[in-house]
């Protein structure tokens, strides 16, 4: 909980957003169902999140155990708090940044359309996160605690995931 953890948690979500984006990005120019390959990054990163509890605990236990004897405030401990970080976010962050691509491949059909259909989709997303964190923030933790949050957050993905897929 020291703010070097939370630049930690930072830089590997948003550099799994980007390579996410990048390589998804690529990877959505290919696809001839964009909406099932969405449908699926959704589903496994529901699924991710129903199994971050135990992850967690993974990570922690081998963080904890390898910072036994590490100074407080040392580099080799930011860089355990990083790996950490990573370790843990990398799979649904690098999932979370292609989601944007492969929607917005599944919604253009010429370069033409491209920046309106973006912008369009980026604004969604961003009140959609918006709504999210404000959810979270002022009903489901102090309603259903972190466990709780995780569950909701893990459904909605899945639920989305199947919508997109059927």
């Amino acid at each position: 909980h020291t703010s070097y953890a939370i630049v930690a948690v930072l830089a590997a979500f948003m550099g799994g957003l980007a390579l996410g984006n990048a390589w998804l990005g690529r990877t959505a120019d290919k696809l001839r169902r964009p909406l099932a390959f969405y449908g699926w990054l959704e589903i496994i990163i529901g699924v991710y999140a129903l199994a971050f509890p135990d992850i967690f605990r993974l990570a922690y236990g081998a963080y904890t155990g390898a910072a036994t004897g590490a100074a407080a405030g040392s580099a080799s401990l930011l860089a355990m708090k990083f790996l950490v970080a990573l370790f843990t976010l990398i799979i649904p962050t690098v999932l979370m940044g292609g989601t944007l691509p492969v929607l917005t491949r599944m919604v253009t059909r010429s370069l033409g359309e491209l920046q309106n259909r973006v912008s369009t989709l980026y604004f969604v997303n961003s009140i959609g996160a918006v709504f999210g964190v404000g959810l979270a923030e002022f009903w489901l933790i102090p309603d259903t605690g972190l466990p709780g949050t995780l569950t909701y957050g893990a459904a909605i993905n899945l639920a989305v995931g199947a919508l997109a897929l059927f």
